[in-house]
């Protein structure tokens, strides 16, 4: 497998010409899955000479201390939760209990744009990258490492520069005030989120106090999201434990812990609050919104059809609320449907994407709703924290960047968006295709996830991977496709195979070089 770069196309007589700028490997070794996927999609770990020098530049420059024009809350218990995989920390939490009985939720974000200056060479490298992608074997960063990994790290027992929103709340989660400030923190703790979840249930220990009075009003936040008609998409993904040669030895689904959900609704009332309250003046200012526009009829229509052949209640014949599919959604809560409803609502709805169109985020139930709190790994959270710190500075001053401009930076990272996810979702493929070429021959428990007119698709529960089951190898009767009931229906017995049904199914082959795995139908 190599890479190359075409310098002539060439015509009817004559052939394309091209020159090798690299032998990436074997497609048959799994060690060049990665440098695979990477050059597929043109990621590039390397930045350019001109961007490490300039960060190198700005790490001797930039002082990290008390600053007149910083509000210093490195006194606050600040605390930061993610995955123990966590290749960088670009947001940190504090809560602190007023003397009036309420809350002061912080939630405190690197001040990445302090570091990134408009217009400077790392920032147009950030705006072409848009995004930082991530991979079990390693992370393509939108910054370079000096500034993801260190300077705007939100590191443990370090002082740290941070954009911060400090937000008071009643004990029941009602907004009461919210602040904005460049701050000057220092946390006191890295917690992992498993970590955070065992202290939870233990009940005890130093941060204790803290952790459950935050789970606490963090289940408030959530109830009241949810009544007011906020979709809450639970589907597990499929996480790798690599051998040394880069084949998963074990394929598990993603934990979803009440420590998940803590940080989520931090994030979630953070970014709101955002969206509301810094575009705000007359006329409002132009801003850069994360948007979710409601589903179209037609694909609401196929998805109503569906659940009505699986005899679950519908959706109205008329464009929906989100609380009619969230309703959906937890009607599903102890169906064994209900992850694969979960994710065919899911494909039904629209995509989510940057905007400077304030159209509201249907899935969330927010009418204004952005991305704030990831400014290390999204361009657009960067551009958000710039017009934060210009509203701070000079609230009554017309943005430096122009609604033209701003429209340009929303595009950019949408399209961005989708390449990372493409890459991504490429990558898994592989590794979970991988994987079932080293269990061909054994059975596992599935769950029909789709149907086409040559066969099914089957989902093995355990590890949340997909194959194919052609018409041509069912065997017992003269099988074929049911549009009625989207199903694969026998001639002569009836027997009918649909979506969700439960099946036992062999692997039969796969193919690494057409992406593809073939299952066989062992049991119903």
């Amino acid at each position: 497998m190599v890479y190359a770069k075409v310098t002539d196309w060439g015509d009817g007589r004559s052939p394309i010409r091209a020159e090798l700028e690299e032998v990436i490997g074997s497609p048959d070794d799994p060690l060049t899955d990665f440098k695979m996927v990477i050059r597929q999609f043109e990621l590039k770990p390397e930045f350019p000479p001109v961007v490490e020098a300039e960060v190198a530049r700005l790490a001797e420059k930039v002082k990290i201390g008390p600053d007149p024009n910083r509000m210093d809350l490195r006194d606050l218990p600040v605390i930061t939760i993610d995955p123990a995989s966590a290749r960088d920390f670009d947001d940190a939490i504090s809560l602190e209990r007023l003397k009036d009985g309420q809350w002061e939720l912080g939630i405190h974000i690197a001040d990445v744009s302090l570091f990134v200056s408009q217009g400077s060479a790392t920032d147009a490298e950030a705006l072409k990258r848009g995004n930082s992608v991530y991979f079990t074997e390693g992370v393509i960063p939108m910054l370079p490492h000096t500034l993801s990994s260190d300077l705007c790290s939100l590191k443990p027992d370090e002082d740290r520069l941070a954009v911060s929103v400090l937000i008071k709340l009643t004990g029941d989660g009602v907004v009461r005030g919210v602040r904005f400030a460049r701050t000057l923190i220092r946390s006191s703790h890295r917690f992992t989120y498993r970590e955070v979840h065992e202290l939870l249930e233990q009940g005890k220990g130093k941060w204790y106090p803290l952790l459950a009075s935050l789970r606490k009003l963090t289940q408030h936040l959530y109830r009241v999201r949810v009544e007011q008609g906020s979709v809450d998409f639970d589907i597990p993904e499929p996480l790798f434990t690599l051998d040394h040669y880069g084949v998963p030895h074990m394929i598990h689904p993603s934990e979803r812990l009440d420590s998940h959900r803590m940080v989520e609704e931090c994030m979630l009332l953070a970014n709101r609050l955002v969206a509301e309250r810094v575009p705000r003046g007359k006329p409002r200012r132009p801003f850069i919104y994360r948007i979710h526009d409601e589903p179209g009829r037609e694909q609401l229509a196929k998805l109503s059809a569906l659940l009505q052949r699986l005899n679950l209640p519908g959706l109205p014949a008329r464009d929906v609320t989100s609380k009619e599919v969230r309703d959906l959604l937890l009607a599903m809560e102890d169906s064994p449907y209900r992850d694969l409803i979960e994710t065919i609502t899911l494909r039904t709805m629209a995509k989510a994407m940057y905007s400077t169109a304030k159209r509201g985020h249907f899935g969330l139930a927010f009418s204004e709703y952005t991305h704030f709190t990831s400014p290390i790994r999204r361009y657009a959270d960067l551009v958000v924290h710039r017009l934060l710190v210009e509203h701070l500075t000079a609230p009554k001053m017309p943005w430096t960047l122009s609604s033209e401009t701003l429209d340009k930076i929303a595009v950019q990272c949408t399209q961005r968006e989708i390449v990372a996810l493409e890459a991504e979702r490429s990558y898994s493929r592989l590794k979970e295709l991988r994987f079932l070429a080293t269990q061909v021959g054994n059975s596992f428990d599935g769950i029909i996830s789709g149907v086409i007119p040559t066969g099914i698709f089957v989902q093995i529960r355990e590890f949340l991977v997909d194959g194919f089951i052609s018409i041509e190898w069912l065997e017992g009767d003269d099988y074929t496709f049911d549009e009625r009931l989207y199903a694969i229906r026998g001639r002569r017995f009836n027997d009918v195979y649909q979506l969700g049904q439960e099946v036992r199914v062999m692997i039969r082959d796969v193919s690494i070089e057409k992406r593809f795995a073939n299952f066989l139908i062992m049991d119903t």
